[in-house]
């Protein structure tokens, strides 16, 4: 039987679960289980289902979701429904995570995604978060003339190797100037 041998093939990557597909499978409980864990084995089953010979993940309003098992599948679903120029456009975290749960299931979808958006280096450079905030004008109080005063050099040259480059620098001094 086909679904059976997928179960099975899912059950040896999903070593965790493998007391889920066989319970899905055969409806039998692995040998010396406790009532505890029979219940916690058939309420955990009760969140898959077998559609047409895949595992699929039921979730909120009975929607099923396929359930990705291999980690390179999952990478390339993130990358795809993330920053892929068709089906992605480096949406936010809450948005990526939405689309790919709307279809998929695995068990650390939340935090994988999380970690990939934070990984993004185009999102995080357009982030507006990341970006600093304007710093505020203030005055300076001036006690009497001359009591502070400085220099300010600002300087443009080209390294040796034809690339421009600025060098700036100051210097200034506080106190009291002589009668």
């Amino acid at each position: 039987m086909t679904v059976c041998r997928q179960i099975e093939n899912m059950s040896d990557v999903w070593g965790e679960f493998q007391s889920i597909f066989t319970y899905m499978q055969m409806k039998q409980y692995p040998e010396g289980c406790s009532k505890n864990e029979k219940r916690r084995i058939r309420e955990k089953a009760e969140s898959f289902a077998v559609c047409e010979g895949v595992v699929m993940h039921r979730s909120t309003g009975d929607k099923l979701c396929r359930v990705i098992v291999d980690p390179s599948e999952e990478e390339r679903i993130l990358s795809s429904l993330h920053a892929d120029p068709v089906g992605g456009a480096h949406f936010s975290q809450t948005a990526t995570i939405k689309k790919i749960t709307d279809r998929f299931w695995w068990r650390s979808v939340t935090n994988d995604v999380r970690d990939f958006v934070r990984a993004c280096a185009l999102c995080q450079r357009a982030n507006p978060s990341n970006k600093a905030l304007p710093s505020t004008l203030h005055s300076v109080k001036v006690k009497q003339l001359f009591h502070r005063w400085g220099i300010f050099i600002f300087m443009r040259y080209h390294s040796r190797h034809g690339i421009s480059e600025s060098i700036a620098g100051g210097a200034g001094c506080t106190g009291q100037v002589g009668r």
